[in-house]
């Protein structure tokens, strides 16, 4: 896949940054044994690195990142500690693609613990202190 077909010429020293959103049960390896739905998340992971993949054809100009949320919520699951890190809430999530969207990411595939991480870092920065 080719960056010009994407998008348009972006001026010099620009970056077009995309956020793909999987899923939190998509595989990293596409070795592993899946219990249930194995073939369709296969294929998801598969169309993870294709979107990684854009981004190191053309660095200097594309940056791809893929979202891997598990367990989307409002509010802690009744369950919450036996969850662990595998819960985010919307504000977390939504705040971590758009910093990943608007600043980059040093991690190409973002798990929930991560994305809570940026999220919650990016939800206590002033909007007169992110110019």
């Amino acid at each position: 896949m080719c960056r010009k077909h994407l998008v348009p010429e972006l001026p010099a020293g620009k970056k077009f940054r995309f956020v793909y959103t999987s899923g939190g049960l998509v595989p990293y390896l596409d070795s592993n044994f899946l219990f249930f739905l194995g073939n369709a998340r296969k294929l998801r992971g598969f169309q993870d690195q294709d979107v990684l993949k854009v981004g190191e054809e053309d660095p200097e100009h594309w940056e791809s990142f893929v979202a891997r949320p598990w367990h989307v919520v409002n509010e802690p699951p009744l369950i919450s500690n036996l969850l662990n890190n595998s819960y985010i809430f919307i504000p977390e999530l939504g705040a971590a693609m758009l910093d990943a969207a608007m600043y980059g990411s040093e991690k190409g595939i973002m798990d929930n613990a991560f994305m809570r991480e940026k999220g919650q870092q990016a939800l206590k920065v002033q909007p007169n202190e992110s110019t």
